[in-house]
C-alpha cells in the first residue's frame, strides 16, 4: 500500500495544539465562574441563616449554659429546619470568651457539638466577632470531607455581637471539577504527544504495520469498493489456499459461498461486523467474521476486511447451546429441558384432550455402586440405563435426566393404559439385556418405576411429578425392579412409609 501524505498528520497536529489552547481558556473561565458562584452562595446562606436565630434568646443561652434549656431547644429546631431547606451540610452557633471561642448550639440532633466546647479561633471566625459576614479562603479538608466555611455575626436587639453563626458547605464537587480539569490537560497532552510520534516516525510505522499485517493471524485483505482483491497476507495465501498472485485476481464474492455472497450491499459495509461462510481453492468451507473498514489513499477508497476464522468458536457456541439443553453425561435432556417439554405437552394434552404419561425411575441401590466401586462405574451405569432407554422409547416420546440416578420419560399420544406398560415392558427388558462389568463380574441394573397419568393423577407439573414419584416410592419399597402406576387407594400407605423413615 502506498504511504499516507505527511500533510494530513501536520493538520492532525495542528487541530491537536489548537484543541488544548481552547480547552485551556475554557476550562480556566469555567473553573472560575462555578467557584464565584458558590463563594456567592455561601455568603448567601450564612446571612441567611443568621435570619432563624433570635440575639436575645440566644444570651439566655449563653448565660445558662444547658442543652436542656427551653430557648436552647427552640432555636436548634429553627435552625434544624432551616438546614432541611438548604445545600448545608454543618450549621453551628459559637461564642467567644476573652481569646477563646466555644461551640453554642449545633444543628445535629444525633451526637451534637457539647455546649461550651472550645474551637479553633480562626481568623475569620474574629473577623465575624468583628461584625463581618466571611468565609474561609481555602476549602477545609477533614475526616468528614472538604468544606468551606463561613461565618456571619449574631446581634441582640441593642445590635451588640453576642455570637457568631457558622454554616459548613460540601466543597466535594469542585475538588472533583479541578481534578477532572488536570486529566483532561493531561490526555490532550498525551494525545498530542502521540500525534507528534506517529509524525516524526511515519517511516517507522508503516514498517511495523508491514509486519503486523504480514504476520497477523487474522485474514487480512485490502479491496476496492467493488470487492476486487488488491492486496492480503501471509495468512489470507494460506487459508484460501491461493498463491498470492492468484489472490489477487479473485473478488470478495469468489471466496464466499452464494448462499452467503447474496446481498452484501446491505451488510458488507464499512464499520460493519458480520458472519459469512468462506469458501477455500479446494472447495472446503469455514465460518468466518468480517469487520470491514476503510482509509483514503490518493483520493481512492480502500476497503480493509479483516476475516477471523470461527470455526473453533463455533464449535464451543454449540457446544454451549447443547449444554443448555442437554446432560452432558446421558446426551439426554436434562432437568431444564424436560420441565419446559413437559408444560408444553400439558399444554397440548389439555388443548386437544388427550392422555399423558409422566414416567420417573432411578437406579436400586445406585449409592451402593458409586461406594464401591467408584464413581466412573457409576456414570458408566447411567449411560447404559440412557442407552437403553432410548432405544425402547417413540419418537414423540420425550425422555431426560433429572439428576443424579433420576431419570424421567414424558409418553405423549397414549391411546390406553396397555401403550405405557408396553414401553415399561421394554424399558426394564433392554435394561436388563444390557448387564455392565464391575471388577469383571456381570452387574444387573435394576430400576425401580413410577408412572402418573394426566388428567386423572394431575393437571400440573408439580402434581404429576410428585405422583410419580409416590409410585416410585412404593415400588421401591416392594422390592424395585419393578414399575407402578399411582394409584389415591396407595396414598395411605405411602405417606404412612415416609412417616416411619
Amino acid at each position: 500500500m502506498k504511504n499516507l501524505e505527511l500533510k494530513s498528520l501536520r493538520i492532525v497536529e495542528n487541530i491537536f495544539i489548537l484543541t488544548i489552547i481552547i480547552l485551556l481558556i475554557v476550562n480556566l473561565a469555567f473553573y472560575r465562574i462555578i467557584i464565584n458562584k458558590f463563594q456567592a452562595g455561601v455568603k448567601a446562606n450564612v446571612a441567611d441563616a443568621v435570619k432563624v436565630i433570635d440575639g436575645d434568646k440566644l444570651v439566655k443561652v449563653i448565660k445558662d449554659k444547658s442543652m436542656n434549656s427551653t430557648e436552647y431547644k427552640k432555636i436548634q429546631l429553627e435552625m434544624i429546619k432551616w438546614k432541611n431547606d438548604k445545600d448545608v451540610k454543618y450549621f453551628y452557633t459559637m461564642y467567644r470568651e476573652r481569646d477563646t471561642v466555644h461551640f453554642l448550639i449545633d444543628s445535629a440532633l444525633v451526637k451534637p457539638e457539647p455546649l461550651g466546647q472550645k474551637y479553633n479561633f480562626e481568623e475569620e471566625m474574629r473577623q465575624a466577632f468583628d461584625g463581618k459576614v466571611t468565609y474561609t479562603p481555602h476549602p477545609v479538608r477533614d475526616n468528614l470531607g472538604t468544606f468551606v466555611s463561613a461565618y456571619a455575626p449574631i446581634k441582640n436587639s441593642h445590635g451588640e455581637v453576642i455570637a457568631i453563626v457558622g454554616v459548613d458547605v460540601d466543597f466535594g464537587v469542585f475538588n472533583y471539577m479541578k481534578y477532572k480539569f488536570i486529566i483532561d490537560i493531561i490526555i490532550i497532552i498525551f494525545m498530542i504527544a502521540v500525534a507528534v510520534v506517529i509524525l516524526r516516525k511515519l517511516e517507522e510505522t508503516s514498517m511495523k504495520h508491514k509486519i503486523l499485517f504480514e504476520n497477523a493471524h487474522d485474514i487480512i485483505l485490502y479491496t476496492t469498493e467493488n470487492g476486487q482483491i488488491i492486496d492480503g497476507n501471509k495468512t489470507a495465501v494460506m487459508e484460501y489456499g491461493y498463491s498470492y498472485n492468484e489472490l489477487k485476481t479473485k473478488n470478495l464474492k469468489n471466496l464466499r459461498t452464494l448462499d452467503s455472497s447474496k446481498d452484501l450491499g446491505d451488510i458488507d459495509s464499512e464499520g460493519s461486523v458480520f458472519e459469512t461462510i468462506n469458501i477455500r481453492k479446494d472447495g472446503t468451507t469455514f465460518p468466518a467474521e468480517i469487520s470491514t473498514n476503510s482509509i483514503i489513499v490518493n483520493n481512492e477508497r480502500i476497503i480493509i476486511r479483516i476475516i477471523r476464522n470461527i470455526t473453533e468458536r463455533k464449535k464451543i457456541e454449540e457446544k454451549v447451546v447443547y449444554l443448555a439443553k442437554y446432560d452432558p453425561l446421558t446426551n439426554v435432556y436434562n432437568r431444564a429441558s424436560l420441565m419446559s417439554k413437559l408444560n408444553i405437552a400439558l399444554e397440548e394434552a389439555k388443548k386437544h384432550k388427550y392422555i399423558i404419561a409422566v414416567i420417573l425411575f432411578d437406579v436400586d441401590k445406585f449409592k451402593n455402586v458409586n461406594d464401591t466401586y467408584g464413581h466412573c462405574e457409576g456414570d458408566m451405569m447411567l449411560k447404559t440405563i440412557a442407552n437403553a432407554v432410548k432405544k425402547s422409547i417413540r419418537n414423540t416420546d420425550v425422555f431426560g435426566r433429572l439428576g443424579g440416578d433420576e431419570f424421567l420419560i414424558i409418553q405423549q399420544f397414549i391411546k390406553n393404559k396397555e401403550d405405557i406398560i408396553c414401553l415399561m415392558d421394554r424399558i426394564l427388558y433392554n435394561i436388563k439385556s444390557q448387564p455392565i462389568n464391575l471388577n469383571n463380574n456381570e452387574h444387573y441394573i435394576n430400576i425401580s418405576i413410577g408412572i402418573s397419568i394426566f388428567p386423572s393423577d394431575g393437571h400440573s407439573i408439580e402434581e404429576l411429578v410428585n405422583c410419580a414419584d409416590n409410585a416410585m416410592y412404593y415400588t421401591k419399597k416392594n422390592g424395585g425392579n419393578s414399575y407402578n402406576f399411582y394409584e389415591h387407594s396407595k396414598k395411605v400407605l405411602i405417606n404412612s412409609l415416609y412417616k416411619s423413615n
